[in-house]
């Protein structure tokens, strides 16, 4: 993986993601986005110089060409190599007739439309369609689940830890071969049904 692009890298999962990243030297460039950067990652881009923090609202598309033009000028001929779609929130609610239709509304924009968005369709039919309209370009298309993961989204009771999870997730990336192009996996490398 020469170059990366992870989305909500700023805490949870998606910074988990950017600490492996580093430790196991698996990325010339990552491109860590995020609305609001972490002091954490703030500190870790000072030490690495091939991460570089972008600030990117998933739920604003006028920042996507913008985005596409700092990653290209970066990343030179090289291009992206893996995007991973993890920027998501989730309302605190506990009863459903008490949440406001504003929160449903914004959870559904971020971990939803915005994705979508992101990578031109839907995630599980235009996972397959994807996989079979970029096979000629050699683009090796799956989804990852990652599994219920201790994090402010996940909560305390989630039975995975954060590193857990990333170590997964990137060691079946790194097993993908072209038979698995198309396919849904667990972070454990398990294929997951459609």
């Amino acid at each position: 993986m020469n170059t990366v692009l992870i989305t909500g890298a700023n805490r949870g999962l998606g910074l988990g993601m950017v600490k492996f990243l580093i430790e196991n030297k698996k990325a010339g460039n990552i491109f860590a986005t995020c609305r609001k950067t972490s002091e954490e990652l703030k500190s870790l881009s000072e030490v690495h110089d091939n991460l570089h923090i972008l600030n990117l609202d998933v739920t604003n598309t006028a920042q996507y060409n913008d985005i596409a033009e700092q990653v290209s000028k970066i990343s030179g001929e090289q291009g992206l190599n893996l995007l991973i779609n993890n920027a998501g929130i989730t309302t605190k609610f506990t009863k459903l007739n008490l949440v406001k239709p504003e929160q449903l509304m914004e959870n559904f924009t971020i971990n939803t439309v915005a994705p979508i968005l992101l990578t031109k369709a839907a995630l599980n039919a235009a996972t397959k369609s994807m996989s079979i309209d970029l096979k000629k370009e050699q683009i090796l298309v799956a989804s990852m689940h990652p599994g219920w993961v201790k994090t402010d989204m996940g909560g305390k009771n989630a039975p995975l830890d954060v590193a857990t999870s990333v170590r997964g997730i990137f060691d079946t990336i790194g097993k993908l071969r072209e038979e698995d192009n198309g396919k849904f996996f667990q972070y454990d490398g398990s294929e997951l049904p459609w």
